[in-house]
């Protein structure tokens, strides 16, 4: 019996300790992670739920500047325990992870244009229909993208990879430099540069076909 209130009573500060909080930081239409965050995007009102320790939400910020939100660990505090982040928005035209955390949709984005920006080892997995998407990816982090888009462009410079072969794009431009490796759609017309190591692989059988590889690096059609 004893054993078992000991128990109960481990729960109950786990609970109190684990806390949600609510934010409602204003109009966004752009994300901006700094750090080892994790966070889940869901359509819906803008606004941004925390499930943390009380220390974390004390010192975690979330503020809106030039239609961005901005999420990050105040100072050079480092989140301890279990993190979940999830911010629900109405319209997203650019993600930015800068880290190690991880940026996951639970919902597609609808948007005539999204940027996608991915600095360090974090983790980006986007499920987008839009106009124009351009992604960047600097350092040894992956980024995944899914959906529809009529042209898609492409950076990888590192270790990074890119994996976007479902993502069905019309016309397609990308450029590897370093070691990471690009898997990409193009239905129309495809434009790929290798510059060292890294690989690109590319389906959709597209009528325009521009490949050039300068090093030790490959183009494959799959």
């Amino acid at each position: 019996m004893k054993k078992t209130i000991q128990i109960l009573a481990a729960l109950f500060v786990t609970m109190v300790i684990q806390a949600q909080e609510k934010r409602n930081p204003g109009h966004f239409t752009g994300l901006n992670v700094t750090g080892s965050l994790d966070v889940t995007l869901i359509k819906g009102a803008e606004g941004v739920t925390v499930s943390a320790s009380k220390e974390v939400t004390d010192h975690l910020k979330t503020e809106v500047k030039n239609d961005i939100l901005y999420i990050y660990m105040e100072g050079k505090y480092k989140a301890k325990g279990e993190v979940h982040i999830e911010v629900s928005f109405n319209t997203m035209r650019q993600i930015i992870l800068n880290g190690s955390g991880d940026i996951v949709t639970k919902d597609h984005i609808d948007t005539p244009n999204l940027q996608v920006e991915l600095v360090g080892s974090g983790d980006i997995t986007i499920n987008v229909r839009a106009e124009n998407v351009k992604a960047s990816l600097n350092g040894s982090g992956d980024l995944k993208l899914e959906g529809k888009a009529s042209n898609f462009e492409a950076y990888l410079v590192g270790s990074g990879d890119l994996e976007a072969i479902r993502l069905e794009s019309e016309n397609v431009k990308v450029n590897v430099s370093g070691s990471g490796d690009a898997s990409v759609y193009a239905s129309k017309a495809i434009m790929a540069r290798v510059e060292g190591s890294g690989d690109i692989k590319y389906g959709g059988n597209p009528a325009a076909e521009d490949t050039k590889v300068s090093g030790s690096g490959s183009i494959e059609k799959k």
